[in-house]
Protein backbone atom coordinates (compact mmCIF):
# COMPACT_ATOMS: atom_id res chain seq x y z
CA UNK A 1 0.00 0.00 0.00
CA UNK A 2 2.98 2.34 0.34
CA UNK A 3 4.31 1.79 -3.17
CA UNK A 4 1.36 0.87 -5.41
CA UNK A 5 -2.23 1.91 -5.83
CA UNK A 6 -4.47 -0.22 -3.64
CA UNK A 7 -7.68 1.62 -4.61
CA UNK A 8 -7.72 1.85 -8.40
CA UNK A 9 -7.34 -0.91 -10.97
CA UNK A 10 -4.55 0.88 -12.85
CA UNK A 11 -4.14 -1.89 -15.43
CA UNK A 12 -7.86 -1.78 -16.23
CA UNK A 13 -7.85 2.01 -16.42
CA UNK A 14 -4.82 2.03 -18.72
CA UNK A 15 -6.51 -0.51 -20.98
CA UNK A 16 -9.52 1.81 -21.35
CA UNK A 17 -7.55 5.02 -21.99
CA UNK A 18 -8.11 4.95 -25.78
CA UNK A 19 -11.88 4.93 -25.17
CA UNK A 20 -11.82 8.21 -23.21
CA UNK A 21 -11.52 10.45 -26.24
CA UNK A 22 -9.71 11.22 -29.47
CA UNK A 23 -6.69 12.79 -27.77
CA UNK A 24 -5.52 11.26 -24.50
CA UNK A 25 -2.24 11.01 -22.64
CA UNK A 26 -1.14 8.00 -20.62
CA UNK A 27 1.90 8.18 -18.38
CA UNK A 28 2.91 5.21 -16.24
CA UNK A 29 4.79 6.13 -13.08
CA UNK A 30 6.01 3.24 -10.97
CA UNK A 31 5.48 3.50 -7.24
CA UNK A 32 2.65 6.00 -7.38
CA UNK A 33 -0.03 6.00 -4.71
CA UNK A 34 -3.74 6.67 -5.29
CA UNK A 35 -3.02 10.40 -5.00
CA UNK A 36 0.28 10.55 -6.87
CA UNK A 37 1.07 13.99 -5.44
CA UNK A 38 1.32 12.34 -2.01
CA UNK A 39 3.72 9.66 -3.22
CA UNK A 40 7.43 9.50 -2.35
CA UNK A 41 9.60 12.40 -3.53
CA UNK A 42 11.07 10.63 -6.60
CA UNK A 43 7.55 9.75 -7.77
CA UNK A 44 6.30 13.30 -7.20
CA UNK A 45 9.23 14.64 -9.23
CA UNK A 46 8.19 12.44 -12.15
CA UNK A 47 4.54 13.44 -11.76
CA UNK A 48 5.28 17.16 -11.87
CA UNK A 49 7.80 16.76 -14.71
CA UNK A 50 5.21 14.91 -16.80
CA UNK A 51 2.49 17.39 -15.85
CA UNK A 52 4.69 20.28 -17.00
CA UNK A 53 5.48 18.41 -20.21
CA UNK A 54 1.77 17.88 -20.88
CA UNK A 55 0.92 21.50 -20.02
CA UNK A 56 3.67 22.88 -22.25
CA UNK A 57 2.61 20.65 -25.13
CA UNK A 58 -1.16 21.03 -25.00
CA UNK A 59 -2.03 24.18 -23.08
CA UNK A 60 0.83 26.61 -23.42
CA UNK A 61 1.90 25.34 -26.88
Amino acid sequence: MRSTDSVLDVVGIARRVPDVGSLVTLVRIAGGLHDVTLSAAPVREQVWRQTRRWFDGYVRG
